[in-house]
């Protein structure tokens, strides 16, 4: 018992091991980042809870701005990391949540590992436990959901499900059902009610299990323990609906009906209550008459009353056929949305669409190309050996779990954990398989157990090789050396700055920790973006990471903000109370739309805001006019590593009213404008603006940019030069002209051609 249980907490302590293998690049001097941008929303949420325990954040007006919205995660998994952290650390010491918060997905992790070698020693035996939990520890799909700083649900999912694996082994192995059907039963229903609260996205593991053990009920070698069965899963899914319930009953949703599965709705309740319904019905029909006779009888019968049930609920709750198609449409990613989320991306699909191996190799090892026939093998050795019913139910709940993973990759989390049992099943009994006389001395049982060794470090080659950048970078960050960061993790910290920079230079805005407090502006930016800048930047933003889930509307809106021409743009951000907008390169953010030259895509980002005429004699093209009301005011460092000195990975624009300049001028004329620009990067660009004298000799130019006053972050170098026929003249905008949208007395030009201005240098502009 003693070497069992010290085998065990070495498994846990090598699985959180490998976990924290990250340490260096979630621990910065000083800041703690987070893995992934769900993580942040997170956080968000925990601190909310840890400061209003034992309250959550049911609704949050940072997110959909202006209207605010219901967070579509379950509060589940935040509200239990806030009650963890309750004694160890103060609402007021936002650090020290992080650095206590980043550590709970390698504990989930290794816990994990704990279940799947305690059921997998009680079901098939001590070596099994080892090989799968050693499996599972290294495994780097489950590596990648619960490594530190993923501050996220879905390690704590795969807990429940392989907890709700353990209790359906449980109820499905006949020696276990017998002595402990009640307990059993009763641990299904909790496993299951608790990773639905978690994430409804669990429905899957749920469905898979329960649909496992509902085939398996009916086969139980006599009437009495079928009907046993039956009355421990009524009591194990009573339990279930009991759970679930409180948790339902604010089940309106703008975009969902009552009843749709993904979210917590009136569905979940259901479930439970039809399962529970469904089980003491067909114990009552099997404990006697012809129905509970034989295991077909009962197969016959549990049917009957299973489409009865479903046939009574299709009809008096209509919403539940609305709600499996919504399943269906987030599963099948027919959504614009999910399409551009990456963990909804086919696994054997690159970004591009193009056929490729290499993340399921990564992810799940080169043995996930042989799974369906080492589990055809193990299914075969265990209908032959006559222990079919517990590997039998393990083998189906891998399958599903990997084809689900086929369709979207984030699956891999929990398919994992189905992957490395049944590995660990092929190596036992592939090595018990082997002739005696490989195995009848103890050199020959050594080069034999090498050469299986070696094959599995092939098999786990390209999983192995994915840790040797988290290794490197462990080396570095103890030897004093510089840490080593791929793209995405430059860009994640180049987001950070950005939203740190706004959180410090932007006026402050109510209600970042819920109230009824609403904030004075929102944040307009690509939705990546959305979480970090609530919670790092602490500003409400108009989409989130949550995409198009907390309402089409804004999802739209933003995409139409960024292709559209600054004269539609500006009365969308009017309307919604935007002040801030952020840029950044590449339309993925968009759906794929193509940002034409003139939508505020492509002058925020390529032009930063001035105008363009196509050169002469140049590529043909229309002339783009500057931004009237956007100016620059923060730039963020670049991005690609090899390439220090290119392009900004992010812009942020402050949407204003801007200056109204009035000026006389010669009919017809052409009143050219130039201001010089130095962004907070010391790059320099030329702001440059152009407006017709009207009939009457009259020109009205609006201008974004206060040549005094102005914001400290991006600097003019000087006041505003206008220019027509060769005549000249300065013009200053002070900043409260640009925020109240004050008209200016602009200089006189070019009313007589050939006539110098005797202002040039010295005109300023004064309201009138």
């Amino acid at each position: 018992m003693l070497t069992r249980t010290a085998g065990a907490l070495a498994l846990f302590a090598i699985a959180v091991a490998v976990r924290a293998l990250p340490f260096p690049l979630v621990f910065e001097p000083e800041r703690v980042v987070l893995f992934g941008n769900d993580a942040y929303y997170h956080l968000r949420r925990i601190l909310y809870s840890l400061t209003e325990f034992p309250g959550v954040l049911s609704f949050d007006r940072y997110i959909n701005f202006p209207h605010g919205a219901k967070p579509i995660w379950t509060p589940g998994f935040d509200w239990s990391v806030a009650l963890l952290a309750l004694p160890f650390v103060s609402p007021d010491d936002a650090d020290a949540l992080w650095r206590f918060a980043v550590w709970i997905p390698p504990l989930l992790g290794g816990c994990t590992v704990l279940v799947l070698t305690t059921l997998a020693r009680r079901h098939f035996g001590a070596a099994e436990a080892f090989v799968c939990g050693g499996l599972l520890a290294v495994s780097s799909g489950h590596f990648w959901y619960s490594q530190l700083g993923f501050v996220d649900h879905h390690a704590a999912v795969a807990l429940f499900a392989t907890l709700g694996l353990a209790a359906a082994l449980a109820l499905a192995d006949p020696t276990d059902a017998a002595r402990t059907p009640w307990r059993a039963a009763c641990g299904f229903g909790l496993a299951s009610a608790g990773a639905l609260l978690l994430w409804p996205g669990a429905l899957l593991h749920v469905g898979l299990l329960q649909l496992a053990v509902l085939v398996q009920l009916p086969f139980r070698p006599d009437r009495a323990r079928a009907v046993a069965a039956a009355r421990a899963l009524a009591l194990g899914h009573t339990l279930g609906f009991l759970v679930v319930v409180p948790f339902s009953g604010d089940a309106a949703w703008p975009q969902w009906n009552a009843f749709s599965p993904v979210v917590s709705t009136w569905f979940q309740p259901w479930l439970f209550g039809s399962l529970a319904i469904h089980a003491a019905l067909c114990a009552a029909l099997w404990s006697r008459g012809s129905a509970g006779e034989t295991a077909a009888h009962r197969l016959a019968s549990g049917l009957a009353v299973g489409v009865a049930l479903l046939a009574a609920s299709g009809l008096s709750l209509p919403g539940l056929l609305q709600g499996a198609g919504d399943a269906w449409s987030w599963f099948a990613r027919d959504e614009t949305f999910q399409r551009t989320v990456a963990e909804s991306r086919p696994l054997l699909l690159d970004p591009n669409g193009r056929f490729h191996l290499a993340t399921a190799a990564l992810r799940l090892s080169w043995f996930v190309f042989l799974a369906p026939f080492a589990g055809l093998w193990i299914g075969r050795r265990a209908w032959r050996d006559g222990h079919a019913a517990p590997t039998l139910m393990l083998l189906f709940f891998a399958a599903g779990l990997l084809a689900a993973t086929l369709f979207q990759r984030r699956f891999f989390n929990t398919a994992s954990v189905g992957l490395a049992a049944l590995m660990g099943l092929s190596l036992c009994h592939g090595w018990r398989a082997l002739p005696q006389s490989w195995r009848d001395t103890r050199t020959r049982r050594a080069l034999v157990a090498l050469a299986i060794g070696v094959g599995v470090l092939l098999l786990l080659t390209p999983s192995i090789r994915g840790y040797r950048h988290y290794a490197v970078n462990l080396l570095a960050a103890g030897s004093g050396s510089k840490q080593r960061l791929g793209q995405e993790e430059i860009e994640k910290r180049v987001a950070l700055d950005t939203a740190e920079w706004i959180a410090r230079h932007t006026p402050p805005t109510s209600g970042w920790l819920g109230g009824d407090e609403t904030p004075e502006y929102g944040v307009m930016g690509p939705w990546p973006l959305g979480h970090i800048i609530e919670t790092v930047g602490r500003r409400p933003t108009v989409v989130t990471n949550f995409g198009d889930d907390l309402g089409p509307e804004n999802f739209r809106l933003m995409r139409r903000y960024y292709l559209a021409a600054e004269g539609e743009a500006a009365v969308l951000l009017d309307d919604l109370g935007v002040r801030y907008v952020i840029a950044q390169r590449g339309k993925l953010f968009l759906g794929g739309d193509e940002p034409r030259p003139g939508s505020m895509l492509h002058s925020l980002w390529f032009l930063d805001g001035t105008s363009w005429r196509p050169p002469h004699g140049g590529a043909s093209g229309a002339a783009v006019p500057a931004l009237k009301r956007h100016r620059l005011v923060f730039e963020s460092r670049p991005i690609h590593p090899r390439n220090p000195a290119g392009h900004p990975a992010f812009k942020v624009f402050e949407f204003v009213p801007g200056a109204r300049v009035v000026g006389r001028g010669r009919p017809g004329a052409r009143i050219r404008v130039a201001l010089p620009v130095r962004t907070n990067l010391k790059r320099r660009f030329l702001y440059e603006t152009e407006a017709g004298v009207g009939a009457g000799g009259e020109y009205r130019i609006r201008l974004p940019y206060a040549t005094d006053g102005e914001p400290a972050s991006v600097r003019v170098l000087r006041d505003y030069e206008l220019e027509c026929d060769g005549v000249r003249a300065r013009l200053r905008v002070p900043e409260a002209a640009v925020q109240g949208g004050l008209t200016l007395r602009g200089p006189e030009l070019c009313a007589q051609r050939g006539r110098r201005s005797d202002q040039a240098g010295a005109a300023s502009g004064s309201p009138s």
